[in-house]
């Protein structure tokens, strides 16, 4: 097993993507209100909800600018910047969704918090794309064995 850095998005881009959604909701919430014709009360109350997610979205905490999924042979850890940064060592690493060009990621017990999310994207390094694909897959694998062992 090698050590293997395979680097997160920019939280700028992902912010980007995720308020471009938001806005194509806000859209057929428009074309739902427009041709619908609901009582003022749920639009303003569907309107509310959204105004909550686009607060919510602002505010999302995400990873640092330059940080790296890090795998050194036996856990998974992320890096800052360069790699001579320490590493924040996450505990339980779990694949929410995996969508081919991209995979999202539940990282339990990270030191600041107890439980974040993070992003891979092929387009980050489309050379190590397999490469990180497969080892977290065995990885993942590898850690429910030896979980189920356990019991």
């Amino acid at each position: 097993r090698h050590p293997l850095r395979y680097p997160l998005p920019s939280p700028r881009k992902v912010r980007g993507m995720l308020v471009l959604m938001s806005v194509l909701v806000l859209m057929h919430l428009l074309l739902w209100w427009l041709t619908a014709a609901p009582a003022l009360a749920p639009a303003l109350l569907v309107f509310g909800v959204w105004c909550l997610a686009m607060h919510l979205l602002w505010h999302l905490n995400v990873w640092p600018e330059g940080t790296f999924l890090y795998w050194s042979g036996t856990n998974w850890a992320w890096q800052r910047g360069d790699g001579q940064d320490a590493s924040d060592v996450i505990e339980r690493l779990s694949i929410a969704i995996d969508f081919q060009v991209a995979i999202l990621l539940k990282a339990d017990g990270l030191a600041d918090r107890r439980a974040g999310w993070l992003l891979l994207m092929r387009r980050s390094n489309p050379e190590s794309w397999p490469g990180i694909r497969r080892v977290l897959y065995s990885s993942l694998v590898a850690d429910d064995e030896q979980a189920s062992d356990k019991m």
